[in-house]
């Protein structure tokens, strides 16, 4: 009788063989995986293929690569084998959370204490590589996760930013002249953003130790061996953090959570709020804050999103952004939730909104964020702050120097009018002279009568 019916039925540890070969890499890690020699993962794969009448695989190549039917295959085995083990779990079990090994650690105190006051006290945690981290989640393994990434994740429920520095131990000392001496972890987040770090400046190095775990990076440190990038709030008291001309700036990261929907919605909404309240409040040392330079400015720039407001509709939110080397910080006007995803927004020619307007020093009008190519990696961000077109003008000192930006925000798609942008470019213009007047906690703000 099974095999009458096998034709009919998919066997679900013969999907479970074939995911792993993907989530490994080889037949030969699935198997250690799974417990199974590697022969019985090989019969598994054949008995599966058998089934569909096709290949999985391509033959006579080095390294796993999906056939086209294959691709299709594994995208459904995964929800398959999610489902078959959610309904598996008839003991209760909690939110299984994975966090990066880079990035979780500093978390792990302030979260699990936020964990158990929210009454979460069967969550699973899980510590592994980011890409291992994402892969897993992909297969139905976690049900959430705290991803690093260098550019935002589309599907992510929060995400924010986290300024990287380099590292070394205290009294390293190179060779003036010398190629800097990097202490590489391939395939991780950080190792993209020192390795593009180093590329865009045009700077020398030496990769001095490959290694696969933060442990070995750090005995390797403290060794005097080299400089590493690491997470700002991850850097240990007894590094040096090294700001030396020599070493290139390094961009910040994106810390994306992404949330399954497979799994309870309340129980998984407690653990992302914790999540976040852990990275913005916890004890570590925290990214910048978003918020202003100086209380007064904050107050006076206030005015004049009021009067955006005024004249452009009451539909329109008004933002102000001030600029340095990390990027753009928010000053005032948008949520705070909305300040701590784009902290550090990039200035460049190939970044948007505020970021390009900075860049570019001329404005970037998008009319319909949807319709704009670029936008497609913040689209999550437009849709839970409920805007469709975006303005932004760079806001310039006359020497040319860039000070910040100023944004504009509209519920539906809008585009700009010429009185519109002569209103804008006032606007920001007024905010250049307000950025560079000296300021103090006790002087006067500008009063509300623009007198």
């Amino acid at each position: 009788m099974q095999r009458r019916h096998e034709a009919l039925n998919l066997p679900i540890e013969a999907l479970r063989a074939f995911v792993t070969i993907l989530e490994t890499g080889s037949f030969t890690k699935a198997a250690a995986a799974l417990g199974l020699t590697q022969s019985a993962i090989s019969a598994q794969v054949k008995r599966l293929e058998s089934i569909l009448g096709d290949n999985l695989f391509v033959k006579g190549v080095a390294h796993i690569t999906l056939t086209e039917r294959g691709q299709t295959v594994s995208e459904q085995a995964r929800r398959l084998i999610a489902i078959n083990d959610q309904i598996l779990a008839t003991d209760g079990r909690g939110p299984r959370l994975g966090l990066s090994s880079m990035y979780g650690s500093s978390l792990l105190r302030e979260l699990v204490s936020c964990c158990r006051d929210e009454g979460l006290s069967d969550v699973q945690f899980c510590f592994d590589r980011s890409e291992n981290i994402e892969k897993r989640y992909d297969a139905g393994h976690l049900d959430v996760i705290v991803q690093l990434a260098t550019h935002p994740v589309p599907d992510a429920v929060k995400s924010w930013t986290e300024p990287m520095e380099w590292v070394s131990a205290p009294d390293l000392a190179i060779p003036a002249g010398a190629k800097v001496p990097w202490l590489s972890c391939p395939g991780s987040v950080g190792d993209e953003v020192a390795r593009t770090a180093f590329d865009r400046a045009n700077i020398g190095y030496a990769v001095k130790v490959v290694a696969s775990d933060l442990n070995s990076v750090m005995e390797a440190i403290h060794a005097k061996l080299g400089y590493f990038a690491l997470v700002a709030r991850d850097v240990p008291p007894d590094l040096k953090v090294c700001r030396d001309t020599f070493l290139p700036k390094l961009s910040p990261i994106h810390v994306c959570v992404r949330a399954s929907r497979e799994f309870d919605g309340e129980i998984i909404a407690k653990l992302v709020s914790c999540i976040e309240r852990s990275a913005r409040g916890g004890s570590a040392k925290p990214a910048r804050p978003p918020s202003a330079p100086n209380p007064t400015l904050a107050d006076s720039l206030g005015i004049l999103v009021r009067t955006a407001v005024e004249h452009l509709g009451g539909d329109t939110r008004a933002a102000f952004y001030n600029a340095d080397d990390a990027g753009l910080h928010h000053i005032i006007g948008m949520p705070e939730a909305y300040a701590i995803q784009v902290d550090n927004f990039p200035i460049g020619p190939t970044s948007l909104a505020c970021g390009l307007a900075a860049a570019m020093r001329h404005p970037v009008l998008t009319p319909d964020v949807l319709e704009e190519p670029g936008w497609k990696p913040w689209l999550g961000l437009a849709r839970e702050f409920d805007y469709r077109a975006c303005w932004s003008f760079p806001i310039t000192a006359t020497d040319g120097r860039v000070l910040g930006a100023f944004s504009l925000y509209f519920k539906n798609p809008r585009k700009a009018t010429p009185h519109d942008v002569d209103i804008a470019s006032t606007i920001a213009s007024t905010a250049a002279i307000m950025m560079l007047r000296p300021l103090s906690d006790d002087s006067v703000p500008l009063s509300d009568t623009g007198t």
